[in-house]
């Protein structure tokens, strides 16, 4: 369905942690994203120049690490809310035995504003992936 103001993508992008789709863009100003993380996987350790991020947990345990030389840690369950700002530095790792799933919003929505500073799967000096599966119409994720 495309609208002037909005339009969903119909691609599921592939992670070595699991997989992101991208439920919905308004223009450059927001985006909403499924996110599913694996048991014991997390993400790179990497922040947004521009962005602020938000994510509500909604299956699973996530643990959030925040900071390069103050590191802090908290784990979050369903149904709990994070606010990242610009230029600070995370990771997320699902922490439960079920994978954990959040809704994502970025806003400006812009997936190339990324910077990766610890990447476990050999990343750290690459741009966002582009590798995708096509989606299923007959199954949900």
């Amino acid at each position: 369905m495309k609208t002037k103001e909005a339009y969903f993508d119909n691609k599921v992008i592939q992670k070595p942690w699991g997989l992101e789709y991208v439920v919905l863009r308004i223009k450059n100003l927001l985006s909403v994203t499924f996110l599913e993380i694996k048991a014991g996987k997390k993400t790179s350790l990497h922040c947004h120049t521009n962005k602020k991020t938000g994510f509500i947990v909604v299956q699973g345990k996530a643990k959030l690490n925040l900071g390069l030389v103050n590191k802090t840690s908290r784990i979050f369950n369903p149904i709990s809310k994070i606010t990242i700002h610009p230029r600070l530095f995370h990771s997320i790792k699902c922490v439960s035995k079920i994978p954990m799933h959040a809704l994502e919003f970025e806003t400006p929505a812009d997936k190339n504003d990324l910077v990766r500073f610890d990447d476990k799967y050999g990343r750290r000096n690459k741009n966002y992936e582009t590798i995708f599966i096509k989606m299923n119409k007959n199954k949900l994720l």
